[in-house]
């Protein structure tokens, strides 16, 4: 089973740190508060938040990735 597809409260967390990792850190977004709804739906880790330049809400899916050998987790815009 694939991570992005696992529901438990570690991988909340673990999806939580790269999403404010992917999105915070990255300033790719000016994000109103800060604030993320994470999701776990339909087998599958969402991502949504509020995109203040741009006023408009942002959605994405949370995907396995690897790259060199190392895991991690990627977004993809819906």
């Amino acid at each position: 089973m694939l991570e992005c597809e696992t529901n438990t409260p570690e991988m909340r967390q673990k999806v939580r740190a790269a999403t404010e990792d992917y999105f915070l850190h990255n300033c790719l977004y000016s994000i109103e508060d800060n604030k993320f709804d994470i999701s776990f739906e339909h087998g599958q880790w969402y991502v949504s938040f509020f995109d203040t330049i741009n006023e408009k809400q942002c959605h994405y899916a949370v995907c396995d990735a690897s790259m060199d050998g190392k895991d991690y987790l990627e977004f993809e815009e819906l």
